[in-house]
């Protein structure tokens, strides 16, 4: 019952801080809350990292920036042998999405994706937890970036 709680506890302040990242204060643009390659690749390393040592999701300990990990699957409990940022998506918008290749303690490997939102503070989620936060649960599949 206590897991359930947390779970819903945790989604609700992430959406929360969803909202105030998407919402905002006075005049900014999509732009203010898209983060820089270097925050990302910082946040999302930081995340499975941080996973990958047994560390809880949450905000996350010893990051430069304050980064909140959102991902149920981690948060059941599942243990993470290591993993493979395999590239950015093209996404409309300000989230900025990655493909990354999950192989778990148990020897499932799992192809999913994450998505990074905001700049001073940042929040990385597993795609499913963002499209239940923020109720985009039918958008349209991701593509590959070209570089």
């Amino acid at each position: 019952m206590r897991s359930i709680f947390s779970s819903w506890a945790i989604l609700m302040v992430c959406g929360g801080i969803l909202a105030v990242l998407v919402c905002g204060c006075g005049r900014k643009s999509e732009s203010d809350y898209v983060p820089s390659d270097e925050t990302v690749q910082h946040a999302l390393e930081s995340a499975l990292t941080a996973w990958q040592n047994g560390k809880p999701p949450g905000v996350l300990e010893g990051t430069s920036l304050p980064v909140q990990v959102v991902d149920a699957q981690w948060q059941s409990g599942q243990k993470l042998k290591s993993f493979e940022i395999l590239g950015e998506d093209e996404a409309a918008g300000a989230p900025r999405w990655f493909a990354v290749k999950l192989i778990l303690e148990s020897g499932q490997e799992q192809n999913v994706h994450y998505v990074v939102v905001g700049q001073k503070s940042v929040v990385v989620f597993r795609d499913e937890d963002y499209n239940r936060t923020t109720g985009m649960e039918s958008n349209p599949p991701l593509k590959r970036k070209r570089r």
